[in-house]
This record gives structure tokens, sequence and C-alpha cells, in this order.
């Protein structure tokens, strides 16, 4: 069987060691190895820019629309996880989900439309790793509508969370548990939660909450009305910062019992190469607030590109893109920011690229 290993080993040369060592992308190789090479063509890496340790973790995107849910449920006949997985109660609360997001009478089917699997790479990489999990809530409505935020609204958004948290969470949801997530869907200005998150390989009994548009008045308003503990001048100074360096950010912030005072900014840019310069003044900016290292900043620069290449699980050449995809700034408690970088790597087929390429190779032949 081919494994997401062997496509991980096959984009090493293009990885900086300055973000990602050998050792890091050895830790990676070993969950890599566990899951079939069709389980993803989305799959990418975040590491913190403030340390020299050239560590990080690994995630890949699961898509609704193509097919590869089945390596989770192990249906069809389709190659699958190790059956030992299903040993530890985690995986067998992601495996149940997958399950019911196939149900086409149930609001997993009708909103869900991708889910990520991260695993923190942080010591030892044990037999049976856990991952964070998160699911977007992006899919097209099957019918037209007029206005998407009637569409997506709190009662939905509750229903959603609460049926993911029912089937996979690993902690207690108390009434004020309930009540705080509750109030976070109505409290915004209106509906703009695109992800949220159960981090199954973590302590903190809270779901994390991914929600974008908001600009810096309505951001401050909404966390004063969930009652933030946060660092409310760290935020407005870094959001006044981000004004004319940033295309856009988003929100995410862990909700428990209380919203947490920690909360990332998800700061995305125009894609390179069009974006070139406007990610160059932003990681300049990361740099002179120590929120980077000089050496980090420029290993993210040179991540972008394309190639085509030849991937050993599929019968023809694909475009492999090479995305520097956002950074997220985190703002803490105690008057410090992180910041993290998260870069990845997509491989599909691409009609002008790929024309390109065999009109190339054909004119040498």
């Amino acid at each position: 069987m081919y494994t997401m290993k062997q496509t991980l080993d096959q984009v090493k040369p293009y990885i900086p060691q300055a973000f990602l060592s050998d050792v890091a992308l050895e830790k990676m190789g070993r969950i890599a190895g566990s899951f079939p090479a069709n389980t993803s063509s989305y799959f990418g890496f975040e590491g913190l820019l403030h340390e020299a340790k050239a560590e990080g973790d690994y995630l890949f995107c699961i898509w609704e629309n193509q097919g590869n849910r089945d390596v989770i449920t192990g249906d069809n006949g389709s190659e699958t996880i190790p059956e030992y997985f299903f040993k530890e109660k985690a995986w067998r609360d992601i495996r149940r989900f997958f399950e019911v997001w196939k149900d086409q009478e149930h609001i997993f089917y009708e909103l869900v439309d991708r889910i990520w699997l991260e695993f923190d790479i942080d010591g030892e990489v044990p037999e049976i790793p856990v991952p964070g999990f998160l699911f977007g809530m992006n899919k097209p409505p099957e019918k037209p509508i007029e206005n998407r935020d009637d569409y997506l609204n709190t009662e939905k958004y509750m229903s959603i969370t609460m049926s993911a948290l029912n089937i996979m969470a690993p902690f207690t949801v108390t009434p004020a548990f309930e009540k705080k997530i509750y109030d976070s869907f109505a409290n915004l200005p209106i509906s703009k939660v695109f992800q949220v998150g159960i981090m199954l390989s973590r302590p903190i009994p809270a779901v994390r909450l991914c929600i974008k548009n908001l600009n810096k008045h309505q951001l401050v308003h909404y966390l004063k009305s969930l009652d933030w503990e946060g660092d409310f001048p760290l935020l407005e100074r870094t959001l006044d910062e981000l004004n004319d360096k940033v295309s856009q950010y988003t929100i995410s912030m862990d909700v428990g019992e209380k919203v947490y005072p920690r909360i990332g900014l998800e700061c995305y840019l125009e894609p390179h190469p069009k974006g070139a310069e406007a990610w160059q003044k932003f990681m300049d900016y990361l740099v002179e607030n120590e929120m980077c290292l000089p050496e980090k900043s420029e290993a993210l620069l040179q991540w972008p590109g394309q190639s085509v290449e030849k991937m050993k699980h599929e019968l023809l050449p694909t475009v492999l893109f090479r995305l520097l995809h956002h950074i997220k700034i985190t703002i803490e408690k105690n008057g410090k920011r992180v910041a993290k970088g998260y870069t990845g790597f997509i491989h599909k087929w691409d009609n002008a690229i790929m024309r390109d390429f065999m009109r190339k190779n054909n004119s040498k032949a």
C-alpha cells in the first residue's frame, strides 16, 4: 500500500530546513505512514516562528466531494487506516463522525464540506497518534437561497456543534459550557463561523471556533459581550498594525465555560507571485516585532511555487502547488505575541499548466 509517507518523502526536497528539520519530518513520516496515499491531496505543516527549533505539526484535509472518507470508515473495500487505531476511543469517535457525515438526513451532510486532522509533533510520536479534529461548514446549499446568513444561523450552528460534541467530546459538556457556546454564536453581528474544532489531543475542555469577517470594532464588542478576559489593548494594537499589511484575518478562539484568554488572528494575504511584495512587508513586520526569526522569514518566503510531479500512487503527473497559506498571531494574556506559519502542498490536475508542460516536453522529443 502506498502511504502518505511516500508522498511526504517525495516533497521533502522543497521543504526549507530552517522551518522543518529532518527530525521533525521523520516524526511526521511515522504518522503519515499509517494513512493510505489517497487519504488526502492537501496536506501541510504549522510551526512556531520565534524559536530556532525547526519543529511543527502535521495536518491534512479530507474533502466531502473527493470520495476519500472511506479511508476512515473502511467502506467500499477501500484501503484504510490500521485497525489497532480503533483501540483508542478518540479514533472510534472520529470514525463515527465520518459515518454520520455520509447520512443524507443529518446536519453534518448538509453543512460539512471538509475535515482537518491535525497532529501535534511534540516529543515522541505515540503508537496511536490522536489528532485535533476540525470541521468546516462551507458546503453550499443544495437549493438556491436568498441570504446565506439566514441559512447558517445560531440554531444550526448549535445543532451541528452539539451533535459533534455528543459523538466525540473527551470532556463533560456542562450547562455552563453549552450556554457559553450558544452565546458565542448568538452574539455574532451576523453568522460567520466557518470552522469548529475539538482538540482531542489536548486536555483543554473547549471547542475551537474560527470566525471570519469581523472588523476591529465588531470583534472588540463581540469579545466584551462574552466576558473575554484577554488583553484588549494588545489585541487592538495588533489589529491596528495589521490594517495595511494583510488582506483579511479570521479569529480563532477556544470556548468552554468561558472564552479562554488566548486568541489567534489568522492572517491571509494574496498568494504568490502577485502577493510577493505584501508577504515580504508582513514578514518584515513580524521580524521587527520579535514574532519571527529572520531565517524563518526567509524560509517561508522561499516556500511558494509549483512543479509538475508524478506521485507514486497516481497514474498521471499532476501539479504540485507549494502554498504559504497563512500566519497566525496569537495574543497571550501575559502581553506576549507569538506567530505560527502554516504552509502546505496540494497536488491536482491543472489544465493550463499541464498543457504547457506537455507542449514543452513534446518539443524536446
